[in-house]
């Protein structure tokens, strides 16, 4: 909890937190690791389950289509769990800066981290779900013929532990999309007087970063779940639906950039009115000695915090651009590459939405 004045952000639990509520008393619920902890272990007992039921049934599916969709009933709640973490640290360092009363974003931060975190708390997220479940059926119920002749007595049995990962995994696009419209909704805001030499920048820099580093790290998971879909029974017909999030990262790398230069340039633009009329009474003032030397320090310090704005010869912000763009672009291509190798999935796609 984080305290000013007469209000205080209390942290608002993720749903895969709240389940361990009356497990994790105490201290233990405010650390981000037990709950991760306990998903990572659960996910492990998801995988040798299902290894097992394969195993009974004479059926095998490749090791990492299992580690990537099976183990994400661990991996994907443990990471909502830090994720949720980390955008509560978000909110304590930025919001000290911003020029809203302190009660207004003590309410947008419970609202958004429900939305975002909360994720069948949200009834936008429940329509959202269902939307991205019929669409998966509706593959599923295209390609049924080409899966059951390999897994014809094992298929009920995968189809159950693919619902639970079906759940679980819907809650990734949800909190993206309410993530990039959080970022869209605080570029809005404005910083307070002075905040920018009071430490607004460097904190706002160091959002930039770790959002640098999560966008880093959803291209990987992208690329990851590319290659599980190509190991997976239904193969390259899977990859229709990649151009769907190829350009979810960088959606997010604009919305990062945006949010730091905007609410920078915007103080500094502000920062400059009253500036410059204290210029003017110093140069008017032939013997005011000390205060011009000030006065230059404080303009370093305002290339500085522009340098910050603009992200100037960083070398992380283009490498992270440079990927994203292909992340996006590659969703794509592979999209385009599995459609002449599945003509019959299209036209059986084609056939079922127009009920033929």
């Amino acid at each position: 909890m984080t305290e000013r004045g007469d209000y205080s952000i209390n942290y608002v639990p993720c749903l895969f937190e709240s389940p361990f509520k009356k497990i994790l008393k105490g201290c233990l619920i405010e650390k981000q690791w037990p709950c991760a902890v306990i998903w990572i272990i659960l996910g492990f007992i998801a995988i040798i389950s299902f290894m097992l039921g394969l195993k009974y049934y004479n059926a095998s599916i490749n090791w990492f289509t299992t580690l990537y969709f099976v183990g994400g009933l661990g991996w994907v709640p443990a990471s909502m769990c830090c994720l949720s973490r980390a955008y509560y640290m978000m909110c304590q360092r930025i919001y000290p800066y911003l020029e809203e009363s302190y009660e207004l974003l003590v309410k947008r931060y419970e609202s958004t981290a429900i939305s975002i975190f909360g994720y069948l708390k949200s009834s936008f997220n429940v329509c959202l779900s269902i939307l991205i479940w019929v669409c998966m059926l509706i593959t599923i119920i295209i390609n049924n013929a080409t899966f059951k002749g390999e897994y014809s007595t094992a298929a009920p049995f995968i189809y159950i532990f693919y619902i639970f990962v079906a759940i679980v995994f819907t809650s990734v696009p949800c909190a993206v999309l309410h993530f990039i419209l959080t970022l869209f909704k605080l570029r809005k805001l404005k910083l307070k007087k002075h905040a920018l030499y009071q430490g607004a920048g460097e904190c706002l820099q160091k959002n930039r970063t770790s959002c640098a580093y999560l966008i880093i790290g959803i291209s990987g998971l992208l690329l990851l779940l590319a290659y599980a879909m190509y190991k997976s029974p239904y193969s390259k017909a899977l990859w229709i639906w990649l151009p769907l999030f190829g350009f979810v990262p960088l959606a997010l790398f604009k919305m990062n950039s945006s949010l730091t230069s905007t609410l920078i340039h915007t103080a500094l633009n502000e920062e400059n009115v009253g500036l410059q009329k204290q210029l003017n009474t110093i140069l008017a003032d032939s013997s005011i000695e000390r205060e011009p030397i000030l006065f230059y320090v404080l303009l370093g310090i305002q290339d500085k915090l522009r340098a910050y704005a603009e992200s100037r010869s960083s070398l992380a912000s283009y490498f992270t651009l440079f990927f994203t763009i292909l992340g996006g672009v590659g969703s794509v291509v592979a999209a385009i590459f599995s459609v002449p190798t599945g003509e019959i999935v299209i036209q059986r796609m084609i056939d079922f939405i127009f009920m033929r």
